[in-house]
């Protein structure tokens, strides 16, 4: 069931009454029931075994753990110890926990790295197999990408985690540990939640206000405008561009590089608006995903603005353990020893960050062009961090080259290089830096007016459409940055508002792309 579909619809106008005419402490219930009436029909329905399988597996481990510390807890308080006891009982306890919190670890992502990778490991060992002369080949697997796998599995591996570090109490109901992991608005494509977090806005009961219904309306109209105006309509021209590097080269790379970019966040972000105001309809809040991010001035600060809660989960779960890990301890005292400061102190930030980018690349896709993005990404930021005393020098010595000028140069420079790093996830290794050569000595301007340019599949007035929705976008953007629009315009004359929001609700019905064969509830992002 896609959420840009009639039948979303209509599954929402039966949950919402039955879920506000539901007596507030039974309203969970409620909830799951929908998210798993959500699951059946979203066309993986015989993949429903794998979620009931992490489900299961992280709550019962979940248990284990949390059992583990309330008997030592217990044993602690009970009797009385000496303080090296203490401390051998607490060690004692955390060897015991981190066993249960392995196996709950390599279990899910096991599951998660065979149906998502499985293919890619089998079309490399063929590779090899030809390179060597060998006609043996090995078959791929014909598997369904179940929805929402990489979500939930990053969501339940995150709550054993913050259990082993005693950062949350274990969950003790299965039915209600259960709507955590595979509550429906979050299914699709995030975002990923914590257990501290999103517990008390599952478990509360929330009464009804029209505040919610109005402001999670208005943000899923916001989101439909984003995808079928812009993302929608953008995808046709993008995808002729990209899948033909050969006939759409110079000036039009620069096209399908920043057209690519600007259809990925309006559909993602679009979608995030859809799934989070479907909550806000709900009362419930979930985390933001967005934060502006192309007002970013580098690109570190750009990734912290776009899919926040993933790298966010990247930050906690894996960078930070790593560079404190004992390996990379052990790195920098050897490189200490060896005289070499300079490698002694970026020693782990550099094995930390190079990790988390390699598999955030895996993560994107089952692709070698993913695991290069993810390593450009990384070589990039970590080159702008050493050129950091350089940046420094620079503007002591020419002060005035700040200010919003110089601000706006940055924030330009930001985009065109993510819209560039991008390209090697549609286009392959080679093919990014030939294409990026032929974009910079074949440009021309006057190459938009050819032939091949109505031979994109969009009309005049379809390119003024996503001009205009563009900068709509980007003003919406700058009006946010003074706190919440949809606070400030709730303040304003109820005509006023009524006005905004039916312009935008005819914008989406007369402007949205849809026509037979085209699937307009595909996300780019349900494919992680």
């Amino acid at each position: 069931m896609s959420i840009v579909s009639y039948p979303f619809f209509i599954f929402l106008a039966f949950l919402l009454p039955l879920y506000y005419f539901t007596a507030e402490a039974f309203r969970w219930k409620v909830l799951l029931f929908a998210s798993l009436l959500f699951y059946l029909f979203s066309g993986t329905s015989f993949y429903i075994v794998f979620i009931l399988l992490t489900t299961l597996s992280t709550f019962f481990l979940g248990k284990w753990i949390g059992r583990m510390a309330e008997e030592t807890d217990k044993k602690l308080h009970t009797e009385v110890l000496e303080k090296e006891e203490k401390k051998r009982y607490k060690k004692e306890l955390k060897k015991r926990q981190k066993r249960v919190l392995i196996l709950g670890l390599f279990l899910n992502f096991g599951i998660l790295a065979i149906i998502k990778y499985t293919n890619f490991v089998i079309e490399n060992i063929n590779a090899l197999l030809y390179q060597s002369g060998s006609e043996q080949q090995f078959s791929m697997m014909n598997w369904i990408f179940p929805l929402g796998i990489s979500y939930y599995t990053f969501q339940a591996m995150g709550y054993l985690i913050d259990l082993y570090r005693g950062k949350c109490s274990a969950e003790k109901s299965l039915p209600r540990f259960a709507l955590f992991l595979c509550f429906f608005p979050q299914l699709v494509f995030g975002p990923i939640s914590r257990y501290s977090d999103l517990s008390p806005e599952l478990f509360t009961g929330h009464s009804f206000q029209f505040k919610n219904i109005r402001f999670g309306a208005s943000r899923i109209l916001w989101g439909f405008f984003k995808k079928l105006v812009i993302a929608d309509r953008l995808s046709i021209a993008v995808s002729l561009i990209i899948s033909d590097p050969e006939t759409f080269n110079g000036i039009y790379v620069l096209v399908g590089m920043i057209g690519f970019t600007l259809q990925m966040y309006a559909d993602f972000s679009g979608g995030m608006d859809i799934i989070l105001g479907t909550a806000e309809l709900l009362g419930i809040r979930l985390p933001e995903n967005f934060n502006r991010p192309f007002f970013s001035k580098s690109l570190a600060e750009f990734w912290r603005r776009w899919h926040m809660t993933l790298m966010q989960w990247f930050r906690d779960y894996i960078f930070y353990p790593l560079s404190g890990s004992r390996f990379c301890i052990t790195g920098m005292n050897f490189f200490s020893s060896k005289k070499l400061p300079f490698l002694a102190s970026r020693f782990p930030i550099y094995v930390a960050s190079i990790s988390v980018w390699f598999i955030t690349g895996l993560w994107h896709g089952a692709s070698w062009k993913y695991i290069a993005w993810g390593l450009v990404n990384c070589f990039v930021i970590l080159l702008s961090q050493e050129m950091t005393p350089l940046y420094r020098a620079f503007h002591k010595h020419f002060p005035k080259c700040r200010g919003r000028v110089y601000d706006a140069f940055q924030v330009i420079r930001t985009f065109l290089l993510f819209s560039f790093i991008e390209m090697f996830e549609y286009y392959s290794f080679v093919n990014v830096f030939r294409m990026s050569f032929n974009m910079l000595t074949n440009f021309h301007i006057q190459d938009l007016y050819d032939e091949r340019f109505s031979t994109l599949g969009l009309s005049l007035s379809d390119w003024i459409v996503v001009f205009l929705g563009v900068l709509l976008m980007l003003y919406i953007s700058l009006l946010q940055r003074k706190g919440s629009l949809r606070e400030r315009l709730s303040k304003k004359p109820e005509a006023l508002r009524f006005t905004l929001y039916f312009l935008l609700f005819l914008s989406v019905l007369l402007l949205g792309i849809y026509g037979q064969g085209y699937d307009a509830g595909s996300f780019i992002y349900n494919q992680f």
